[in-house]
């Protein structure tokens, strides 16, 4: 992948209140069925720093790129039970150039695949978020 933002933080809980932040504004968003392709995005925002969190927690290494399948691989290099996030890394990856731009492919979002979205990407977000808690306070 490219170079990364030399601004960018080297401090894993930054990546996780950014992280948090974003699944916030996800289901903030789902108020209003407009406002879908915009929750998608972001919650395709909370997995990329989520999983870039966590491979800086456990490398002290920053990775860089979007892709949330690349994302959850260079995690499974570390922690192989990140094979159980490649779902929902398929499922969230394409949000984040398409929901942001306007499309004559990009179909809407029913209510029940957004619904799918949200439990995921907040299940993915806990479930890394105790990973790291676990290991943090030992």
């Amino acid at each position: 992948m490219g170079r990364h933002n030399n601004s960018d933080s080297k401090r894993f809980y930054k990546w996780l209140d950014n992280a948090q932040e974003d699944l916030i504004a996800a289901q903030m968003l789902t108020a209003n069925q407009r406002c879908y392709k915009l929750s998608a995005f972001h919650c395709q925002q909370t997995l990329e720093k989520v999983f870039k969190a966590y491979v800086l927690f456990k490398s002290k290494k920053l990775l860089d790129g979007h892709n949330l399948l690349w994302l959850c691989r260079q995690a499974m290099k570390i922690d192989k039970s990140f094979v159980d996030f490649m779902d929902e890394s398929a499922l969230i990856n394409h949000y984040y150039i398409e929901s942001r731009y306007p499309s004559d492919f990009l179909q809407e979002i029913s209510d029940g695949h957004m619904n799918k979205i949200i439990l995921s990407t907040t299940e993915v977000f806990n479930t890394i978020c105790n990973k790291i808690d676990k290991e943090y306070n030992m």
